[in-house]
């Protein structure tokens, strides 16, 4: 997948972070960021141009993923469907249930919430039809949404999530980005998505997580749910940081 997002803009992104300093409870009624605080139409570029070179390749890019589905992959596409941590579990292990840890099912269904806020924003800027309605040639196998298509909310979830249970769970971090990676790609498997969308989904994710770490209220809450976690997985509590 050709990378949106070059080292240059990359590191302006962190620059403009180090800027994002956050209030720990947001005056709107989000718990941890306010749906202002990260503007992802100011730090994402756009989707491809209607009838460009980029939109042909996006387009081509589904076709050729569509092509490629077997049932493995198309019912791992509809299981990725479910917006939820436990998604995660493959790689955690089977201790990693929402009934065993409360918590952390908490933490990430606020913390979903606000990026399903800010996500929606930039969604309502860039209007971007999903591929399906643009070319009937496209298939998905889930039920069709209204929704717009860029940034791919399932993609900003999935890739936020696997950041902060890097942090929860050090040990698994690799793993746990490589899950995310996949989770935001079977979005194209599914045919909902084009690439694009799941890049800047990607990107905006990461935003959102790194925005998260500097609100001290979802500090002491992700604290909370990393002991519950490591707990629940048999492993030993991480030194916290003064």
């Amino acid at each position: 997948m050709q990378s949106l997002v070059s080292p240059l803009r990359a590191s302006l992104l962190l620059l403009i972070l180090q800027l994002l300093l956050v209030e720990s409870a947001a005056a709107d009624g989000s718990r941890y960021i306010s749906v202002t605080a990260v503007d992802l139409t100011e730090l994402l570029p756009p989707p491809p141009a209607k009838g460009s070179a980029a939109a042909r390749q996006d387009l081509d890019a589904v076709l050729r993923a569509q092509a490629a589905r077997t049932p493995d992959s198309m019912a791992a596409a509809k299981a990725d469907a479910l917006v939820s941590v436990f998604r995660f579990a493959d790689v955690l292990g089977p201790a990693f249930t929402s009934n065993r840890l409360p918590r952390t099912a908490a933490l990430f269904r606020i913390v979903g919430r606000d990026a399903t806020a800010i996500g929606g924003r930039a969604k309502d800027y860039w209007q971007r039809p999903r591929p399906y309605r643009f070319s009937d040639r496209v298939t998905s196998i889930l039920d069709e949404t209204t929704g717009d298509s860029y940034p791919s909310g399932h993609a900003m979830y999935g890739c936020m999530t696997a950041v902060l249970l890097g942090v929860m769970v050090p040990e698994q971090r690799a793993a746990l980005l490589e899950r995310g990676t996949t989770y935001a790609q079977n979005r194209v498997v599914a045919g909902v998505h084009y690439p694009t969308d799941v890049e800047a989904g990607c990107t905006g994710g990461k935003i959102v997580a790194a925005v998260l770490l500097q609100s001290p209220v979802f500090q002491g809450d992700l604290a909370a749910a990393r002991d519950e976690t490591r707990q629940a997985l048999g492993l030993g509590n991480l030194a916290r940081k003064n």
